[in-house]
């Protein structure tokens, strides 16, 4: 349920974003000038307020060495976890997240399979980040990958296209350590 709610507003945000904020995708009346959404975001990369995110028509995105985590991601991972279980645990979850964007959705054996190694690196997560932690609460870490892997429209499509998938699938918690 709360992943289904965070997809939602993550949704709503992405469609304010695409419609230039103003609700309507037209011009507005204000008589001010503001600055494309673009241009908003590049000044927040830049600033250093966001984390600069590959916004390619691409699904998967670059990943150079070949590690199935998109580069953008591994860079912010690498800058902000310096503890080396909590970098692994956030490097499992992106792993994790980058398969949604290839998996057969038609293979149900497959798409389960995702949805398990998701909830394995999410199990991960709350494992390394155990409350009392100096970083951020788990829970904040498994939103920010989940955000930052889905950061275009057609990422977010295809994410809730694999929720959709697993529509009337049944699966359990994960237990014991289930980081890789």
């Amino acid at each position: 349920m709360n992943r289904v709610l965070l997809i939602l507003s993550l949704t709503g945000l992405l469609t304010a974003c695409l419609d230039g904020g103003g609700g309507g995708g037209g011009s507005s009346d204000s008589g001010t000038d503001s600055p494309a959404p673009a241009t908003g975001l590049a000044a927040l990369e830049e600033a250093g307020a966001i984390p600069k995110l590959d916004r390619s028509t691409d699904l998967t995105g670059p990943d150079a060495n070949q590690d199935n985590v998109r580069d953008d991601i591994a860079a912010y991972i690498d800058q902000h976890y310096a503890n080396e279980a909590q970098r692994d645990a956030a490097l499992q979850a992106a792993r994790a997240m980058q398969q949604v964007f290839t998996v057969d959705l038609d293979d149900q054996v497959a798409v389960k399979e995702v949805n398990r190694q998701l909830a394995r690196a999410d199990h991960c997560i709350y494992l390394a980040f155990e409350e009392g932690n100096e970083v951020k609460p788990a829970a904040q870490v498994s939103r920010e990958l989940e955000a930052m892997a889905t950061n275009t429209k057609a990422r977010l499509t295809r994410y809730l296209e694999f929720n959709k998938a697993l529509d009337g699938s049944i699966w359990t918690t994960p237990r014991g350590n289930t980081c890789e």
